[in-house]
């Protein structure tokens, strides 16, 4: 079963069962360590200028059901803090002012388009799989038992790894911009929208259930079709390999979802990404920085960026 497909049975599982974590994989390295697994962005990242500790997040009371946080310094005879959404501003502020330049943004955008490259490359390894029925019906067998919810294991691993491999190939392609051959992209991302929207209509359901509710077998095997078709669909389009976009390059650096919301207004969320984005800007002129934050100066006039191996 293997002897016209590059992959073994069990390669093409793991491959499919690892695929998501590209989310994060595709983000461009900074070079600049990241010590921290913290929500917070500069939560054991930002030293105090004063006394080079690692700043922590504290968390305050303020009334029912609302909590201020607060970046602190935990250094015996310091103690001194700021509102995290506050120097968070900051954070933000500096950070789409390295990503602006010029230089950076294309330092972003070449080594973002090599990491996609992979990884899409790594999905198509897998499509001979997925796209041959007889084939796919060995893939269900193996990728886990048919629960009694409508989307189950093999329908949910299938489904993630075709979405995730759209979306990868509609990023690079915009990503890159000007690319005048082959399909239209407009046509996967509306068969990606189209599967994603059936996908979150079904999933609470469990298939009893949703029989009943529309009607009998009859109106179940209408949406078993309509799922297979929109699975064939985008599976069938993720084979080409030329896409028309005529438009410049429309992904930049400030335009990821990290960069969606203000970082002020939503502490907390997508930590691990922003920092990384973060610090990848940091990085990206080739010296070596890192970041202090003056926890008792005025809004605004908190975080500063020093060399290395410079003492504040």
């Amino acid at each position: 079963m293997t002897a016209d497909v590059g992959l073994t049975i069990d390669d093409a599982i793991s491959t499919m069962r690892n695929f998501r974590r590209t989310e994060l994989d595709v983000a461009p390295e900074s070079g600049i360590p990241d010590e921290s697994d913290s929500p917070y962005i500069g939560e054991g990242f930002l030293r105090c200028a004063r006394c080079e500790g690692a700043v922590v997040v504290d968390s305050q009371d303020v009334g029912w059901y609302t909590t201020s946080r607060f970046y602190r310094c935990p250094a015996p005879g310091c103690g001194r803090r700021a509102p995290v959404s506050e120097v968070d501003a900051e954070l933000e502020s500096l950070t789409r002012q390295y990503l602006a330049e010029p230089t950076v943004g294309e330092a972003w955008r070449a080594e973002r388009l090599a990491k996609m490259d992979h990884w899409i490359a790594v999905g198509r390894t897998v499509l001979p799989w997925c796209c041959d029925q007889r084939r796919r019906r060995e893939l269900s067998r193996r990728l886990g038992k048919r629960q009694r919810m409508y989307v189950n294991a093999p329908k949910e691993q299938l489904f993630w790894f075709g979405t995730t491999l759209a979306g990868l190939i509609i990023d690079r392609v915009l990503t890159a911009g000007n690319s005048m051959k082959g399909r239209s992209l407009a046509e996967l991302h509306s068969a990606d929208r189209e599967w994603i929207s059936c996908y979150r209509s079904l999933e609470p359901w469990r298939r009893r259930e949703l029989r009943r509710a529309v009607g009998g077998r009859g109106q179940l095997k209408k949406i078993d079709d309509e799922w297979e078709w929109l699975q064939n669909r985008v599976l069938g389009l993720l084979q080409e390999t030329d896409w028309f976009y005529s438009g410049p390059p429309s992904r930049l650096p400030t335009e990821q979802r990290t960069m969606n919301e203000p970082w002020s207004q939503s502490p907390g969320v997508m930590g691990r990404e922003r920092r990384a984005l973060m610090m990848w800007a940091l990085g990206a002129r080739g010296s070596a920085v890192r970041l202090v934050v003056a926890l008792d100066a005025a809004p605004q006039k908190r975080v500063q960026v020093v060399p290395a191996g410079e003492t504040t």
